[in-house]
């Protein structure tokens, strides 16, 4: 625990405690640098999936060159190729397949925690 900082105890009926420390948002030992955003993770998994940035574009409802930037920054982020480019064929590299594999994961469990959330979020409404 750092200093003075409290610890905050949230539940829920049927939910289990969740305890976090209001002024750490994220672990001391993860750089913000190194933090992909939702959009950024959603991009890079739909441009593996496609194996195209024009489709990934398409199906996000963004332009082309948005979803490439997103995954040019995520490469920059993380400090290795996501992807095998040439003019034929876009191939996810062994790095990136075993980074596609956590970012689902970490998607997944982003979902399930905004379903809770909300779940919570309707409760106290509906008890306000």
């Amino acid at each position: 625990m750092h200093g003075s900082r409290k610890r905050v105890h949230v539940a829920s009926a049927g939910l289990p405690t969740v305890e976090w420390e209001p002024c750490l948002l994220l672990p001391p030992t993860l750089p913000v640098s190194m933090t992909a955003s939702f959009s950024t993770l959603r991009a890079f998994m739909e441009v593996a999936r496609l194996q195209s940035f024009t489709r990934a574009a398409e199906t996000l409802c963004i332009t082309q060159s948005a979803v490439s930037k997103q995954v040019q920054v995520l490469e920059h982020q993380l400090g290795f190729r996501l992807f095998q480019r040439s003019r034929r064929a876009l191939l996810l590299t062994p790095a990136g397949s075993a980074y596609l594999s956590h970012a689902a994961d970490a998607l997944a469990m982003l979902g399930e925690g905004k379903a809770i959330a909300q779940e919570v979020a309707g409760e106290k409404a509906a008890g306000s």
